[in-house]
């Protein structure tokens, strides 16, 4: 199982990369800001969102801590995310 994780997550990370350069490439950054001083750009939390579906799918018995989302699932195991600046 441990290894089916690793490659997964691979996976996941090759294709969130990929969707980052291509907004990137197009300079499509948009910021909001959750609260004063804390500010989200619209990449992280697809990336993020990117990244739960993709392990919930290949793992529906694990949890998730994200950045943008908070706690989801259960504990053990537990994928925590916060694929840009984390």
């Amino acid at each position: 199982m441990r290894e089916r994780r690793k490659v997964a997550a691979e996976s996941i990370a090759r294709s969130v990369g990929q969707m980052l350069l291509d907004r990137e490439a197009h300079k499509d950054l948009k910021i909001e800001e959750k609260s004063v001083n804390d500010f989200v750009t619209e990449a992280d939390t697809t990336a993020e969102q990117m990244i739960i579906e993709y392990l919930s799918a290949q793992f529906p018995d694990d949890g998730f801590l994200g950045e943008e989302q908070g706690e989801r699932g259960s504990d053990a195991p537990r994928w925590v995310i916060d694929p840009i600046d984390g």
